[in-house]
């Protein structure tokens, strides 16, 4: 699990060197989920569910 944006920029560097697929979504937030605003929760999901579709 990658917990902060400074764990998160060198493993999205990593996969992409890999040529694997991989997109950076960072929110201007705390990395817990239930302090998040709802517009960026909607975001996550949105980005999970898409990326589900798209690989499953």
């Amino acid at each position: 699990m990658i917990k902060s944006h400074a764990e998160a920029g060198p493993m999205f560097s990593a996969l992409k060197r890999l040529n694997k697929p991989a997109q950076l979504v960072l929110y201007d937030e705390d990395h817990h989920q239930s302090s998040w605003r709802q517009e960026n929760i909607d975001d996550y999901y949105q980005q999970v569910f898409e990326w589900l579709g798209k690989f499953l």
